[in-house]
């Protein structure tokens, strides 16, 4: 019966989607309908069944892990952005299909079948990777007809810098934050829910989606590059279902948290790269038993291989210095990808990898837009470091394009002078430009820095010539 009904909706649809735009509404009241009494069958059919859940517009089978959503198709005007929003969005210009149920409940369902959620991209956390287990999705409309189509949701996008559909390599449940409420202050609420793109699997990496696809992809450089294949041959408003079912249903976990100790071998001095050991760690357990760089990154290549993705934290010892850090972490750039290792944000005492391969350009005070601090670290005859702090004042005048600079200098022997001197004299932009004689070790450039890296946060740190 239900699939007699669910047949002549999608009859409906097409003949009223011929008739024009204006015919939409009724369209969606009556998919909701049929949504709202497939729900309260199920509610009956499975309330003494534990391994079953149902919700509004979702049904998830803990047995099969398996999870369907009810979504209604249609088709964006605009370069796709979302294979799925919910109904509340307001981004069907730019959807593939709205999802007729809450974002909330699909998070719900999906941990239900076993999945935990893990983290969006956020980039003021310096967290530029999705990470999280891994979701099939499929869009089918078998409910609806004998003539049922499948499609995997990666291949209705073209992506025409290749010519050729999204990879098949499923989608990272990060799971939508918590966010405080607008409505009633002091409580939270799921952002899919409440707040836009209301994003339940996005083309770029949207920081509140619940779905994100597994490589990094800003929405600044993905824009207008994916166009519709014609795999999505679903018709407008036709009532059609999102399967969403782990990548791996045997327990295996894709996602491995791993710690990379990099330090200098024992007796080594004025060390480079080959006088350097890697310690690769998941947990207590060491990963590689050849300690060389090559090693370790074979160890890495090899997890890879076997489905794994490695998301990496730093540990550099302290007696590194700023010239092997630097020559490390260009380095770690042609391996921070989604074939390589994902590296996470600084531990603490730390700065982000990137810091120590900064721009050149940077360094060029006439060309710079603004003015961050300069501090250069100088190591004494002592063993000991001082700095030199300095503030670069832009003064402009009405008859020049380019403002005059003024460059005021502080002596900053120690950590706590350099905190005093930017109190006294800041905040300025809140960015740190450190120029290190190439001696200076990591433990002597962050013990000058820890004071002010709560409001300093933005680090590039330079090896002087």
């Amino acid at each position: 019966m239900r699939n007699k009904l669910m047949w002549v909706l999608s009859l409906l649809a097409v003949g009223c989607a011929l008739a024009g735009d204006e015919v939409a509404p009724s369209l969606r009241e009556a998919n909701k309908a049929a949504v709202d009494k497939a729900y309260r069958e199920n509610l009956e059919k499975y309330k003494d069944n534990a391994d079953w859940l149902v919700s509004p517009g979702v049904l998830a089978d803990r047995k099969q892990k398996r999870v369907v959503v009810q979504t209604e198709a249609i088709r964006p005007n605009q370069p796709p952005e979302f294979f799925l929003v919910a109904e509340n969005s307001g981004h069907d210009y730019e959807a593939l299909a709205i999802a007729l149920a809450k974002p909330s409940d699909i998070h719900k369902a999906l941990v239900f079948i076993g999945m935990e959620p893990g983290r969006p991209c956020d980039t003021t956390k310096l967290q530029f990777w999705p990470k999280g287990e891994r979701v099939v999705v499929t869009f089918t409309d078998e409910a609806a007809t004998t003539n049922a189509r499948r499609v995997r949701a990666e291949q209705v996008f073209k992506d025409d810098r290749t010519g050729k559909p999204l990879p098949e390599r499923g989608f990272v449940f990060v799971g939508s934050q918590m966010v405080n409420s607008t409505d009633n202050p002091g409580t939270k609420v799921y952002a899919a829910d409440a707040r836009g793109p209301n994003s339940i699997l996005s083309s770029y990496n949207e920081p509140l989606t619940v779905l994100d696809v597994p490589y990094q992809a800003p929405q600044g450089t993905e824009y207008e590059h994916l166009s519709m294949s014609a795999d999505w041959n679903f018709p407008t408003n036709r009532l059609i279902q999102a399967v969403l079912e782990p990548e791996y249903k045997d327990g295996k976990k894709r996602v491995m948290d791993l710690l990379l100790h990099v330090g200098v071998k024992p007796g080594t001095a004025d060390a480079g790269l080959k006088d350097l050991f890697f310690s690769l760690k998941s947990g207590d357990s060491e990963l590689n038993s050849d300690f060389t760089l090559k090693g370790m990154l074979e160890t890495v290549s090899g997890l890879v291989d076997k489905g794994h993705d490695p998301f990496v934290s730093l540990q550099f010892d302290t007696n590194l210095t700023v010239t092997v850090l630097h020559d490390f972490c260009v380095l770690l750039t042609s391996v921070d990808s989604e074939k390589g290792m994902r590296l996470e944000p600084p531990r603490p005492g730390h700065v982000y990898y990137k810091a120590f391969n900064p721009d050149p350009a940077f360094l060029d005070r006439e060309k710079r837009i603004a003015q961050p601090w300069e501090l250069r670290l100088t190591c004494q005859k002592s063993g000991d470091v001082t700095g030199v702090l300095t503030r670069i004042e832009q003064i402009w005048k009405d008859d020049q394009l380019r403002p005059d600079l003024k460059p005021t200098y502080y002596e900053v022997p120690t950590p706590e002078a350099l905190k005093q001197a930017l109190e006294q004299n800041g905040p300025g932009l809140p960015v740190i430009l450190v120029i290190a004689q190439p001696a200076v070790t990591h433990g002597q450039m962050m013990a000058f820095l820890e004071p002010v890296l709560p409001i300093y946060s933005t680090i590039h740190v330079f090896v002087e010539k």
